[in-house]
């Protein structure tokens, strides 16, 4: 038998953007319904799933990595052939990226201990900006030097008056991590002072 296979054949089925369309054909000058099975082959683990002609499969289901399908046919004199061909999956590569928002009171960089700071996610697939990954997992921020906490809902920074710093990142579900932010805030819960002076001509007052 003839063994041609049309797809995939190379190139690379992103998740959420692709359909991997298993496409082959196979052929026989004497048999014209030689048998034929096919199978895709995971290169890292070795792991082959059984297809058949014509499956579209969604990139997702598959693990991300290098995969191979391999088709074989038999005809009814007992000749058989094999064709395969390679493709990639890629799954999710870029990580999230997170965007912080300072509410009111605020002037600049000066803000107070009663000023929300809200955090917003969105997660990349494969290039920064295209807002098509898989989704975000978790977003944490920490205050100074505490401890990282699991972001919910727009919090404010404690403390004494004087500079601060709000670090902050996400982590999608696949597992890439956001590299952490900083926003510098200069918090000012004290009030203005005012002094009154009385000029001259003036006596005791007067």
């Amino acid at each position: 038998p003839d063994v041609s296979i049309a797809s995939p054949n190379g190139g690379s089925f992103v998740a959420r953007r692709d359909t991997i369309t298993v496409s082959f054909s196979v052929v026989d000058r004497f048999d014209p319904a030689p048998s034929s099975a096919a199978v895709l082959h995971d290169v890292e683990d070795g792991t082959n799933l059984p297809v058949t002609n014509g499956q579209s499969i969604d990139p997702l289901s598959l693990d991300d990595g290098a995969w191979v399908l391999a088709v074989r046919a038999n005809d009814v004199f007992g000749n058989h052939a094999e064709a395969s061909s390679t493709f990639n999956v890629v799954h999710d590569v870029a990580a999230p990226r997170t965007t912080a928002s300072v509410g009111a009171p605020r002037s600049g960089d000066f803000i107070t201990s009663a000023t929300p700071i809200a955090l917003s996610a969105v997660d990349d697939l494969i290039a920064i900006g295209d807002a098509a990954g898989l989704g975000v997992a978790s977003t944490t921020y920490a205050i100074d030097s505490g401890a990282a906490q699991p972001y919910a809902a727009p919090f404010t920074v404690p403390g004494g008056d004087g500079t601060h710093t709000v670090t902050y990142s996400s982590i999608d579900v696949i597992g890439n991590a956001e590299a952490p932010r900083a926003l510098i805030v200069r918090l000012d819960n004290t009030g203005p002072t005012t002094v009154a002076a009385v000029g001259v001509p003036s006596v005791d007052g007067f």
